[in-house]
């Protein structure tokens, strides 16, 4: 295949090949070729321009985030005033898996909405030689892993005091650092599902048939032990994970004191009975089935999920590559073959031999 990657003094420049035959993209400063930093240098510069233009996506994007965290911020706002019934505790929970569910379609939508459009450039580009697959994908991990940290930041810090929980720094410092590694995992499904089917339309189609199952089996809807046979799910859903580690921190060592009221099983006609009810945070966390002994390992999971979609969406790019390739092959050779065909069709007969 034809490789090159021409850079000029002024800025990098995509040209036809200088050298055939090359199997390392060219560049006019090494006439062994463009290493693999140059390649990826150029191509961080390209995706910095093009980002850097696009004020109103950022704008948009920077905007949709804020709206999101005041708006649930406001729905959630101040729990610990309900506090003095169990709907605190109730309140807690839900709070904190919409705001996991919030990165997890921001990020995936966010990536397979645009990414099946780039893919078509990046495959025009591959074709021509310009860089190969594995180092357009590591730049644009790499470029984009830091803004699917500053958008849940934002959110976080909005959302996290408007709501009102764990009034510590350090409960804080784990929900921001939770929302942005659930936020990875989501943006590296939203990569693998973006390599893997040909359009964003389809995209759009088969995101939910993935999430709607992670949301199943993220811990809210269903207690984990009521699950059975769809455990497994649970082990590459990011959700889940995540809310565990959450809820981990807003309930571990906790205890919450409310008034509960009902009617006198004895009296129903007489006045309502109020007790007060001590519910331990600990034993919510394990009336969810979940273990406060297992947070390093969900982090530890949590991780291996990000690098693990990654690594699947860079195999589906490389099939699709390796699939276009060999089309143009077989179009190659067939169109040859027709060509040979019809110039023996129209070739004259050779003249006969002269007689004796």
């Amino acid at each position: 295949m034809l490789s090159y990657l021409i850079r000029t003094e002024r800025s990098p420049q995509l040209a036809v090949p200088a050298v055939p035959g090359c199997e390392q993209p060219f560049s006019a400063e090494n006439a062994q070729g463009a290493s693999v930093m140059l390649q990826i240098v150029t191509l961080f510069k390209r995706m910095a321009s093009n980002w850097k233009r696009d004020k109103l996506g950022l704008r948009v994007r920077t905007g949709q985030t804020i709206f999101f965290g005041v708006l649930t911020g406001l729905v959630y706002f101040n729990i610990p005033q309900y506090d003095d019934t169990y709907a605190g505790i109730q309140n807690r929970k839900g709070a904190i898996f919409f705001a996991t569910l919030n990165q997890l379609f921001s990020a995936v939508l966010g990536v397979v909405l645009l990414f099946p459009l780039e893919r078509k450039i990046f495959e025009r580009e591959y074709d021509a030689g310009y860089y190969r697959i594995w180092t357009y994908f590591l730049t644009r991990v790499v470029f984009d892993s830091p803004v699917h940290f500053v958008f849940p930041v934002i959110f976080s810090s909005i959302f996290y005091w408007l709501v009102g929980l764990r009034s510590s720094g350090a409960a804080f410092g784990v929900f921001v650092g939770i929302i942005c590694l659930v936020t990875q995992g989501a943006a590296g499904l939203g990569l693998m599902v973006g390599c893997l089917v040909p359009s964003a339309d389809l995209a759009i189609t088969v995101a939910p048939m993935m999430l709607i199952p992670m949301i199943l089996v993220g811990g809210l809807l269903a207690n984990n032990d009521a699950l059975a046979g769809f455990v497994w799910l649970q082990y590459i859903s990011p959700v889940y994970w995540g809310y565990q580690c959450i809820i981990v921190s807003e309930f571990q060592d906790r205890t919450f004191t409310f008034n509960q009221t009902y009617d006198d099983p004895h009296n129903l006609s007489g006045p309502p009975i109020t007790v007060q009810r001590t519910v331990q945070g600990n034993d919510e966390i394990h009336n969810m089935s979940m273990d406060p002994t297992q947070m390093t390992r969900n982090i530890i999971l949590l991780v291996v999920l990000s690098v693990s979609f990654r690594l699947c969406a860079l195999f589906f790019l490389n099939m699709r590559v390796v699939v276009a390739q060999l089309k143009a092959r077989r179009a190659a050779a067939t169109l040859s073959n027709s060509n040979l065909a019809l110039a023996a069709a129209t070739r004259p007969p050779e003249k006969s031999a002269e007689m004796a």
